[in-house]
Parts: structure tokens; C-alpha cells; sequence
């Protein structure tokens, strides 16, 4: 008999991507609207740890510039960030690194979340 293995906190322990620094690749990126009516670039990005391969997801919001100017760093696309725009196909294949972290809800067990882009002129 096969199961799936869950953690403490009832959670699938399987594609859960390590905490810690990871270079990522953008496989995807799309122009959507929140429920809220703000504009968002959704993100799917890949990474590779020992082989194995894990897609995490991130949305941005024009409500949070900081994060845009994060990401724009981390994926060397500075010199773009004063244009105000983020065409999403100029996106795709783009490699940076993040700092990743994983929180615990309710709804969706444990999780890994992008704590933010790192990039050369990133402080974090």
C-alpha cells in the first residue's frame, strides 16, 4: 500500500521547497487583476535543489512598488524599473536569486513563500 506522508501539522511533506537562498528561472508570467481591482504580475518560477525540481509561485502587486523594484534587481532588470511596466513575456526565462521561507496556514498546511528577490543592489 502506497500513502502520502504528512508532517505535525497534517501537512503533504513532498514538494516542499528547502528555506534558504535558491536561484530561480520564470517559467510563466501573467497581467491579472486581484479581487480588489490592483493590477498583478503572477509569477511561477522554477527551481532545482539536488536535482529535483520545485515551482513556487508569487504574485505582484502594484499596492507593494518595493517588491517590484526587489524583483526587477534580482533578475537584472533594473534599468527597466523606471518605465512603470512590467511586460510579462520579457519575463520569461529569466533567472535571479530568492530567499525562501516556509509559513504554516490553515488552509494550506506549510508552505514555501518568497521572502523577497535577491539581487546586487537588494539590501537584504
Amino acid at each position: 500500500m502506497k500513502y502520502t506522508v504528512i508532517n505535525e501539522q497534517g501537512s503533504c511533506t513532498k514538494n516542499i521547497l528547502p528555506q534558504g537562498e535558491h536561484i530561480f528561472e520564470i517559467v510563466r508570467a501573467e497581467d491579472l487583476i486581484s479581487k480588489n481591482n490592483n493590477a498583478m504580475l503572477k509569477l511561477t518560477l522554477k527551481v532545482e535543489v539536488n536535482k529535483e525540481k520545485f515551482w513556487i509561485y508569487d504574485y505582484l502587486s502594484e499596492k507593494i512598488p518595493w517588491r517590484i523594484k526587489n524583483f526587477m534587481d534580482a533578475i537584472n532588470m533594473s534599468q527597466n524599473y523606471s518605465l512603470g511596466e512590467i511586460v510579462p513575456e520579457d519575463c520569461l526565462g529569466e533567472k535571479g536569486k530568492i530567499k525562501v521561507v516556509q509559513e504554516y496556514s490553515e488552509e494550506y498546511g506549510i508552505q514555501s513563500v518568497i521572502s523577497y528577490y535577491i539581487g546586487d543592489n537588494n539590501e537584504n
